[in-house]
């Protein structure tokens, strides 16, 4: 575990991308899966896609919270959520 936070670390001080991390290390899918699951606790997603299929996938892929975040009632068109964004920001 440790040469994988080592790698993780690496990966971060030099900005140098995943695909390229030096063969000292583990291979660079380990490290990065063990950096999304240290990274990604909470997953909030549009009313759309409420239901309990999507809630035990975000559980069983990497025990991921889901939040579902609804609108006002009686907004109609569009309307700025604020959580909404920042998964947008956080997923690109």
């Amino acid at each position: 575990m440790r040469s994988i936070f080592d790698a993780i670390f690496y990966v971060l001080r030099t900005d140098c991308p995943w695909r390229y991390l030096p063969t000292n290390f583990p291979p660079w899918q380990t490290v990065f899966y063990h950096f999304r699951c240290l990274r990604l606790k909470k997953i909030w997603a549009d009313a759309a896609y409420r239901g309990q299929e999507l809630a035990e996938w975000c559980l069983t892929q990497g025990n991921w919270n889901l939040e579902v975040v609804e609108r006002q009632p009686g907004t109609r068109g569009f309307s700025v959520l604020p959580r909404r964004w920042v998964v947008e920001q956080t997923l690109s």
